[in-house]
């Protein structure tokens, strides 16, 4: 006998290639049975609402707690459906073991995270303290990076770095560069995110007669970053720089100054 069925659900699973009305059911909270006419000790009516595995979201900042930003995995995943956090860059090396320790092992969902190559990664978000953790190149230390990568290597998926002027203010792309070497250095891919544009990202690929015109050419600029890097082999390339604006766009309902994290 089943435990549960949740009955009359629209069932979507795209790695069965499955979207139908069905049952589903349970046994000791695994799926034993999809299909018609399922009974059970417990039975739900789910008509018109879509049953699915768990989700994955691919943006998220879960370092509650440790950062101003962070928002509780769990108390999350009960309304939204998400199983599995990819969290982008919250924490730096100075303070990953703390989110591992507090925060990802404890947590009853999976909390896969990128480490920010700023040492105390995304510290100072809110609407009334707003500092860049890459503003102060002191902050940005490569070996502590690829340090604390080697060591939770099990866990971290690659090298978070944000740019621009709230981002990095001065210091412009120079922490990308960083996290390029860290990322080479580890193996590792990097996961860049552009934060109004830097000064000298802005005007990258684009001549000077169309900077005093006020030519603004944001992905212009960042396949800019392609040709910088060509010579290394880095992992900056246009697709995935046009994915990180991709990202701000979504972000921000396609306005490319409001920026993100």
């Amino acid at each position: 006998m089943n435990d549960l069925v949740l009955k009359g659900g629209r069932v979507v699973d795209p790695s069965q290639a499955l979207d139908k009305v069905a049952d589903i059911a349970f046994i000791k909270g695994k799926v034993a049975a999809i299909g018609d006419n399922l009974s059970g000790k417990e039975v739900r009516d789910v008509a018109r609402k879509i049953v699915s595995p768990g989700l994955i979201d691919l943006h998220t900042h879960v370092y509650w707690g440790g950062t101003s930003l962070g928002v509780e995995a769990e108390l999350l995943a009960r309304t939204g459906g998400v199983t599995t956090f990819v969290d982008a860059g919250s924490a730096g090396p100075g303070n990953f073991h703390g989110f591992r320790k507090h925060v990802i092992e404890p947590s009853a969902v999976r909390i896969l995270p990128y480490l920010n190559v700023a040492f105390p990664g995304i510290f100072a978000f809110s609407k009334s303290v707003m500092v860049g953790e890459n503003a102060d190149m002191r902050l940005i230390d490569a070996r502590e990076a690829v340090r604390v990568a080697r060591e939770h290597k099990d866990l971290v998926l690659g090298i978070k770095v944000r740019v621009g002027r709230s981002a990095s203010g001065d210091s412009g792309v120079k922490p990308l560069d960083i996290a390029l070497d860290v990322a080479e250095e580890t193996g590792l891919q990097v996961e860049p995110l552009a934060w109004q544009e830097p000064r000298d990202v802005w005007w990258l690929g684009v001549t000077e007669a169309e900077q005093g015109a006020g030519r603004r050419e944001p992905l212009d600029t960042w396949r800019g970053l392609k040709d910088r890097g060509d010579a290394k082999k880095r992992a900056c390339d246009t697709q995935g720089a046009e994915a990180a604006m991709n990202v701000l766009r979504l972000h921000n309902n396609n306005d490319l100054s409001a920026g993100c994290c």
